[in-house]
């Protein structure tokens, strides 16, 4: 776990990170992750990795094109559906202002 508020100024990971996603043979996952863009722009302004992401794949986005679904579903709806288990929704967003840190 990499505390990225703590860490949110820190130009050595910012560059660390950035070389990793900007990597053609990293491919980052993400559901719904332009609200994660919209934090990560909202609690570290000063950092770039998230900016360039090489390659991305949206399950939000891919799942409805292959379910044929046509309005947006929710992680909670499509974890039910594809691995028939149900997600809390306490689990489902992080709070990085919370102290301590979750461990597991």
């Amino acid at each position: 776990m990499i505390d990225m508020v703590g860490l949110a100024n820190n130009a050595e990971l910012d560059r660390a990170l950035t070389a990793i996603f900007n990597q053609s043979g990293t491919v980052c996952i993400g559901f719904s992750f332009h609200s994660d863009l919209a934090v990560f722009s909202k609690c570290l302004p000063t950092m770039q990795f998230f900016k360039t992401i090489a390659n991305f794949v949206d399950l939000q986005k891919y799942y409805q094109t292959v379910s044929e679904q046509t309005q947006q579903i929710g992680l909670a709806k499509v974890a039910d559906q594809v691995l028939k288990k149900a997600i809390c929704k306490g689990e489902q967003m992080s709070n990085w202002e919370l102290r301590p840190l979750r461990n597991s």
